[in-house]
């Protein structure tokens, strides 16, 4: 690994050449062709000032909030028209079309909105929820486009762009995040309206990039508790993605290059703004960069993904959206202990029909089909874990077809139902096969030699239904019952969950929220412990939430927001982990492989954060989490590898000019956990030696504290056709050695002794990237 991250270093620097060569010529082209719209948001007839409404211009990724005296500007707006919409809760929507801009000029347009209820489908009646360049002036805390664009980020990932945000957790080398101490499988995920599983790159990396190109995203929601009944299945949390949706009928297209792939994003509408369409693909090239680097080299991640999207107005109550979503990788791993071969594939169709019969009542209805595939093959010895001998050959499919259709009415101003079902049918293939041999110096084998075999085909049919009703009891109260049920065939078992949640707007900047209800979590039929000899089902596993939140917007456009929260689990399935806290890539064979079985567990947590006005020329953002997760094994209370008592983000963002952006982002956090381990030497009468590890208590152990600072400079050039930006990114700038689990391996003094060597697997080091995009 160490030696790969040297070659990633300097593929970066490689890249980085090519992209300033890129860049060169067109800086000569570097002309002022940005302008800029300000003026003003008052109330309809009483002329007062509108403080933090939202005004964008459609179509783009400018948008900011109004100041205290009702001002706002947004600069650096290529030249054309656009269309101005403004939005504040408890206004109705103020929309100016034909809004022109030219270079170099300033065009001032004031706004008037008059006064209106606010719509009970636009209360967030949910604590903990982000939304991530999010188009609903409800939604709290939207971090918009460009702060995406210009803050640091490995990949430029969607999902690891949601790292930075309260209550979640991850690993430098994933893309992978968990929320609140649950596992990063305990989170429902859905693309416009699709459940995707596992939607990750390079899965023996850790699941180092996700499936989805943030290019193609044009919104992104995401709750870390208490979510409401129509959402079910999963144990911590929900991220809702949508992708881009662009009705002007001129195509807009995309074409970026950095050190982890190249990419294609091309979007725009046909029939008069009925239609619409969508395509997006990415094809890394990391295998490129290193064989140019180190031809000999025994290394080589691929990887694609490719999104396609049309969608059309049948007529105006009816809208059909036709998606698919492919994604491939192959991994080769060859060095002087053993030799990976693996390829993985994930593949979903799916139709979205969204149909309006009256202006109070929506349905939508989505059919989908999909397949994930998995193959790997292991040969050799691991050095660190003492196996000599090991063959693996894994083969695994998943496929799934289901249908789940959602209602909702609006009964009056004050009163919301919704209800829906859905209906999964799935399949899983196993065909897995290991055997090794582990010797220790006198040819003592390790206690997990032994040959694992299943050929299983499991299938299941899930099902659930829920009904909410949403009230409005008074102007600042507003209430939500939920009721589900669900049936997992693959268990056997069927399971009810009561949820409520709760808004009250204290004034116009503060609300309140809290939430409570109980979540079930089914074992997959493609996830069976096959590779640990385990091939049962076990019954879901529930989760109480328990949550209370504030929001307050100040009128300079601060966001301040503070939650507590306790999540109470049971039915707890067993588990298999690995107690150094590292994942290998061939966890099930290494000797520090357990069961861990948990009766119960808990977790509980404060969050504090406050963000600036996205579009301020200096924007910040700062979080504080103490948070804990403990399992109850045995009576005796044992953290969680994830466990992350403490951590605090602050990141900075200046915009001295359209053209230029600058960020940094720190981030420090506790140590998580661990388990020490010992060596137990047996002398056998025939004089030979028997040795064992001998394991201390479950992550009793921590590693030290993490730090890291990451920084990105972006610079954007005008062109004759479009816009071209340029960013270098700086990873881990002071080269922190930051401890992501631990390494115990058996080794020979000389003298026939055995002698445990222990110590930190570090996670990554100081890493540059480039990269460059054209839009036009």
């Amino acid at each position: 690994m160490t030696k790969m991250l040297r070659l990633l270093n300097r593929a970066a620097l490689t890249s980085l050449l090519a992209a300033l060569a890129f860049a060169a010529p067109v800086a000569a082209q570097d002309h002022p062709a940005t302008g800029t719209v300000s003026g003003s948001i008052r109330e309809a007839g009483l002329g007062g000032a509108i403080a933090t409404a939202r005004v964008a211009l459609l179509g783009t990724s400018h948008a900011t909030l109004s100041r205290a005296d009702g001002r706002f500007v947004l600069q650096g707006v290529p030249a054309g028209d656009y269309t101005l919409q403004v939005q504040s809760i408890g206004f109705r929507e103020g929309v100016v079309e034909g809004v022109p801009v030219a270079a170099g000029v300033v065009t001032a347009r004031d706004v008037s909105l008059s006064p209106a209820a606010i719509s009970i489908e636009g209360i967030v009646v949910t604590p903990g929820r982000f939304g991530v360049m999010g188009e609903d002036a409800a939604a709290p805390r939207t971090m918009n486009r460009d702060v995406i664009e210009t803050m640091p980020g490995l990949g430029e990932d969607i999902y690891r762009m949601v790292h930075r945000l309260p209550g979640v957790a991850a690993d430098d080398y994933s893309a992978k995040f968990t929320i609140r101490g649950g596992g990063n499988d305990e989170v429902l995920v859905r693309l416009d309206g699709l459940t995707l599983f596992e939607p990750f790159h390079l899965k023996d990396l850790d699941g180092a990039l996700s499936i989805v190109d943030v290019q193609a995203i044009r919104g992104l929601d995401l709750t870390t508790g208490g979510f409401t009944a129509e959402n079910g299945n999963r144990l911590t949390g929900t991220m809702e993605m949508r992708t881009l949706r662009e009705t002007a009928e001129q195509t807009r297209t995309s074409v970026g290059i950095s050190l982890t792939n190249a990419r294609l994003m091309s979007a725009g509408g046909f029939d008069g703004n009925r239609g619409n369409w969508l395509l997006s693909a990415r094809r890394g090239y990391i295998d490129v960069l290193l064989k140019m680097i180190d031809p000999e080299g025994g290394f080589t991640p691929r990887y694609h993904d490719a999104l396609a999207k049309i969608e059309y107005e049948l007529s105006p109550r009816h809208v059909v959206s036709a998606n698919v979503l492919t994604a491939g990788d192959a991994l080769t791993m060859d060095d002087d202990h053993f030799d990976l071969r693996s390829t993985y594939g994930n593949h979903y169709g799916w139709v979205n029909w969204r149909a309006y019969p009256t202006d109070a009542l929506s349905v939508q209805t989505v059919f989908s089909t999909g397949r994930l595939d998995w193959m790997r093959n292991v040969q050799g010895g691991a050095a660190g874990t003492q196996i000599t001998e090991l063959g693996l050959a894994d083969e695994r499919d998943f496929r799934f077809g289901s249908v789940q259709q959602d209602w909702s009415w609006r009964v009056t101003d004050h009163h919301l139902t919704k209800w829906g079902a859905a209906v999964r049918s799935s399949r899983a293939t196993y065909d897995y096969a290991r055997s090794q041999e582990g010797v220790i110096i006198d040819g003592t084998p390790l206690p997990r030699d032994g040959m694992v075999t299943a050929e299983l085909d499991p299938s299941g049919i899930e099902a659930g239904a829920y009904v909410t009703h949403r009230l409005r009891v008074a102007d600042p109260l507003t209430l939500e019952l939920g009721l589900r049920y669900d049936h997992y065939s693959q268990s056997n078992e069927s399971v009810v969950s009561p949820r409520f949640n709760l808004a009250y707007a204290v004034g116009e900047n503060t609300t309140l929220r809290a939430a409570w209800g109980l979540y079930y979590q089914p074992q997959e039929v493609y996830q069976l412990y096959v590779q640990d000899g385990d091939p049962d089902f076990y019954q879901a596993e529930r989760a109480e939430h328990r949550v209370v939140g504030i929001d307050h917007l100040l009128p300079s456009g601060v966001t301040l927001h503070a939650e507590a929260y306790q999540r109470v689990l049971s039915r707890m399935r067993p588990r298999y982990e690995s107690l150094f806290n590292v994942n290998s890539g061939i966890e099930e064979a290494a000797p520090d492989r357990i069961r861990l079985e948990p009766s119960s567990g808990e977790a509980r947590g404060v969050e504090v954060f406050a963000s600036s006005d996205a579009q301020a020329k200096v924007r910040w953002h700062a979080g504080y989490t103490f948070a804990s997760i403990e399992d109850i094994i045995d009576g005796k209370a044992v953290s969680r590898g994830v466990d992350q008592r403490h951590s605090a983000l602050l990141e900075l963002g200046y915009r001295p000019s359209a053209r230029w952006s600058l960020s940094s982002s720190w981030q420090i956090r506790s140590g998580r956990p661990y388990t020490s381990s010992s060596i137990a030497s047996t002398t056998l009468p025939d004089g030979s030696s028997e040795h064992a590890y001998v394991f201390g208590s479950p992550y009793a152990e921590r590693l030290d504290s993490y730090h890291r600072l990451d920084l990105r400079v972006t610079r954007r050039f005008d062109l004759a056709r479009g816009q071209l930006a340029v960013f270098f990114d700086m990873f881990n700038v002071y080269d922190r050695e930051n401890a992501r689990g631990w390494s115990s391996s058996l080794e020979d003094d000389g003298s026939g002794a055995v002698r445990v060597e222990e110590g930190a697997v570090m996670n990554l080091p100081m890493l540059p990237s480039v990269g460059v995009t054209w839009e036009f």
